[in-house]
């Protein structure tokens, strides 16, 4: 009991008043647990006087105060930036994903101005897409049996791409939230928006022009 007293004299001086009953049962496990080797049921501390010493206004009902079963407690909080932190990460864009299917991809590519030919063999591909960064410099690969592309880029700052026709886009590529954006502007300042958006099971490629208001889609299935 002189354990315990000295335990419970330790709540009254270090215990936050907002953190309620939750926080006082945790105390009083651990003055339990810290015993000398002595079984103590919770219910005994709870009755005994040592107890009324740290009973405060902030407990007013000792009826809620009930014995306390040992649970593992969540290693963060799901409002806390912690958590958010961790949710991102388990999100991130970086990694390897399979193509899967099209949407709208003829039309856009048409609307972009690719001729007929090349535009049929693009829709008909099935790339593996990789995607890797170091800090702002990210890279992304497109892997056909036909060829391999790769371009790599800093966020932020503006580089060049070179496409398959021999057309030079001018690109600048930012992030919004988990997902890369980059605004590409080709010859005649056709533009276009191509946006790698996060899924539950991989990602999107969602390609917008800008002049016409085409929008196409490639749906890929990460891989790892």
């Amino acid at each position: 009991m002189r354990n315990l007293w000295r335990g419970e004299v330790t709540i009254k001086r270090h215990l936050p008043q907002e953190q309620g009953t939750y926080a006082l049962h945790e105390h009083i496990v651990k003055i339990i647990e810290n015993s000398e080797g002595e079984e103590t049921a919770v219910s005994n501390v709870l009755k005994s006087k040592s107890f009324q010493l740290v009973h405060s206004d902030t407990f007013q009902d000792e009826s809620s105060l009930q014995p306390v079963r040992k649970h593992p407690r969540p290693l963060t909080n799901p409002s806390s930036p912690e958590h958010y932190r961790q949710g991102r990460e388990m999100t991130s864009l970086v990694g390897t994903y399979q193509h899967e299917s099209n949407e709208n991809l003829d039309e856009y590519f048409k609307a972009v101005g690719v001729p007929y030919i090349p535009r049929k063999m693009m829709c008909m591909s099935n790339p593996r897409l990789e995607i890797s960064n170091d800090g702002d410099k990210w890279t992304i690969r497109t892997i056909t049996m036909i060829r391999t592309t790769e371009v790599t880029f800093t966020l932020g700052e503006e580089y060049e791409e070179h496409m398959p026709a021999g057309v030079v886009l001018k690109n600048l590529t930012t992030m919004e939230g988990d997902n890369l954006v980059t605004v590409s502007v080709g010859p005649d300042n056709n533009k276009v928006v191509r946006k790698y958006e996060i899924t539950e099971d991989g990602v999107v490629l969602v390609m917008t022009h800008e002049t016409s208001g085409q929008v196409g889609k490639r749906y890929f299935k990460r891989l790892s």
